[in-house]
């Protein structure tokens, strides 16, 4: 018969429900290794008992020859009961002694044994999941702080993303005022360049007038 060897991965030993399981299993486990070896207890008795019958009846073959025997053998009736009761006598110790050698079995000792190896199994398994335990707090730790970085990465994308639209607004609007700027210059020198010409072609006139 198998024995049952408890899971050992993290994930079955972390969970309350897969623990449950286990334990359950392990009792099933050893109620039907008990009960194989009262079975096994059982079949061993009845295996003696009807050994012992067997040769108890051998016995009584032997007894019933053996006193053909001698009463064919014999003359007088005290030699014939001397030696039935010694016959009787060493087949009634032979018997005892078969009763007293059938084979006993420690039960007792053999669940104590059981109980304390799941014992240790568990003890083992319960380590080990307190063990990744720990593990999982650390980690569920170090993931709540590597949330919290991202969350403030974002918040100072989100503010950089802000001030470089505004950054943006701020130099589209000195490009329109500089374009603005240069337009009103332009204007203002043509306007002066006409002047000019109008000046000099009035001079020019006034100078043909006098001459």
């Amino acid at each position: 018969m198998q024995r049952y060897n408890p899971p050992t991965t993290s994930a079955q030993t972390y969970c309350h429900g897969c623990q449950r399981q286990i334990r359950k299993v392990q009792e099933m486990m050893d109620e039907k290794y008990l009960t194989h070896i009262e079975y096994q207890v059982d079949k061993n008795s009845m295996e003696r008992q009807m050994e012992s019958l067997q040769r108890q009846l051998e016995l009584e073959r032997l007894q019933a020859a053996t006193m053909r025997a001698m009463i064919k053998r014999t003359t007088t009736p005290d030699e014939k009961v001397q030696e039935l009761l010694e016959i009787n006598k060493k087949l009634t110790e032979s018997l005892q002694k078969e009763v007293k050698n059938l084979e006993e079995f420690p039960l007792e000792e053999w669940y104590n044994s059981i109980q304390q190896k799941w014992t240790e199994k568990y003890q083992k398994v319960h380590d080990y999941a307190m063990e990744k335990k720990e593990e999982m707090l650390i980690y569920k730790q170090d993931a709540e702080t590597t949330h919290e970085d991202v969350q403030w990465y974002r918040k100072e994308l989100v503010t950089a993303k802000k001030m470089l639209m505004k950054k943006e607004q701020e130099i589209t609007a000195l490009k329109r005022g500089a374009n603005k700027e240069n337009v009103e210059n332009g204007a203002e020198k043509a306007e002066k360049k006409d002047d000019a010409t109008k000046m000099l072609f009035a001079q020019g006139i006034k100078r043909s007038s006098d001459v």
